[in-house]
């Protein structure tokens, strides 16, 4: 028995450490609507409590600042070195000197959603569109030009540009900073946006059909829920080229194909709607509904895989290449429902066979194949895969 005390001890120690961690509550159970770090802390808003920060990995929590007449925080954003949160009643500054906030603008809509780049900060309003701001929100400009929908939930920034999730009509997308925008929506399912996030590897949206992605800067939008066992994706977070999304009602899932597939990351999480999302030091966060925030660590990426969650898919899909254009390489993926004979195969534009990449019996569940093409000139170029009495063809774009 004595020998057998300390093998229990470990393993009881891994397995609390290979699950979610609730952080110490300060605050009576109310939802926490976004997460974001600034300099070596960690920020919490609150709906209908305010700020609060740890930096000490949630260990301890305090409220942030005096001076925040608005309780209601629904995001926030660092630009310039400078913390701006959105709250029902608009934006507001932290003075780190005196640990102060200053209300700005000529918001009368709650601020759904801020983004920023150097000086330049954008908030998005329910009913009054995006404002843009060049002097760190001394000044505020409406920016609604091509924008159909003034009711923006979402904000997100990439080299691609800014993009804006809406109420109703999809997402749109600005290459000059909100001068002008375009709707962006070609393969998107759902216009009501619940969430968005833009990288320069892939652009997220979770809309009222499920989640989507794109890897073109929203020129095509492709099915991302394979794996995803919930209707509604809540928020994004991305760290060190693993996404994770945030669900209403089955906790955390991540992906390391860029959306292609997912896997449920939510072993010990109580609650299973999940609001927000944001990696910090070492532990990805969560905030939740009702039961305050909660961490993982980060390094489980490499060694945990929850299995129970893992199922062999219920119908054959064929996913988008990615990354798509390519060069020199891209990678293509595919699930299968059952044990099936697949034959893959790249195809020119006038349907001459280029390589054939698969052509055997594979066993159910998730395959990729990579193509790379030698002494191949630019342009497009289609792959198409067989199972049975399924046929899908998709296209592809290599850039020399």
């Amino acid at each position: 028995m004595k020998r057998f005390l300390p093998f229990l001890v470990m393993l009881l120690s891994h397995i609390s450490f290979a699950q979610w961690i609730q952080t110490t509550e300060p605050y009576d159970r109310r939802s926490i609507n976004v997460l974001g770090v600034y300099g070596s802390m960690l920020f919490a808003g609150i709906e209908g409590g305010g700020v609060f920060v740890t930096d000490d990995f949630g260990n301890s929590w305090s409220t942030m600042g005096k001076g925040l007449t608005e309780s209601h925080i629904s995001s926030l954003t660092v630009s310039n070195n400078n913390l701006f949160v959105g709250t029902q009643m608009g934006v507001f500054l932290f003075n780190s000197n005196d640990s102060s906030w200053t209300p700005l603008g000529p918001f009368t809509n709650y601020i759904k959603a801020l983004a920023s780049s150097d000086t330049m900060l954008f908030a998005a309003t329910s009913g009054s569109g995006v404002y843009r701001s060049t002097n760190s929100g001394t000044s505020w400009t409406p920016v609604n030009s091509g924008l159909e929908d003034l009711w923006v939930r979402n904000l997100s920034m990439s080299n691609g540009g800014i993009f804006a999730g809406t109420q109703s009509k999809g997402v749109y997308r600005s290459t000059n900073n909100g001068t002008s925008w375009s709707a962006v929506n070609t393969g998107l399912e759902g216009l009501w946006v619940y969430s968005l996030m833009a990288h320069d590897s892939a652009i997220f949206v979770g809309t009222s059909e499920g989640i989507f992605y794109s890897t073109d800067n929203g020129a095509m939008w492709y099915d991302g829920d394979s794996g995803i066992t919930a209707n509604i994706v809540t928020c994004f977070a991305e760290h060190d080229g693993v996404s994770f999304a945030g669900t209403a009602g089955n906790g955390v899932f991540l992906s390391n194909d860029h959306g292609i597939h997912w896997t449920a990351w939510k072993y010990g999480l109580n609650n299973g709607y999940v609001s927000s999302l944001t990696a910090y030091g070492e532990f990805l966060f969560a905030g939740t509904g009702q039961d305050w925030i909660w961490r993982r660590s980060l390094s489980e990426l490499m060694t945990t895989v929850e299995r129970s969650e893992i199922q062999s898919p219920d119908r054959l899909v064929l996913h988008q290449n990615y990354p798509n254009p390519f060069n020199p390489t891209t990678t293509i993926s595919f699930s299968l429902p059952s044990r099936s004979f697949v034959s893959l195969k790249v195809l020119d534009v006038i349907g001459r066979e280029i390589t054939t990449l698969v052509y055997e019996e594979l066993s159910a569940g998730d395959h990729t194949r990579q193509w790379t093409p030698s002494n191949m000139s630019s342009g497009v170029y289609f792959y198409r895969l067989q199972a049975g009495s399924f046929s899908e063809t998709k296209e592809l774009i290599l850039m020399r």
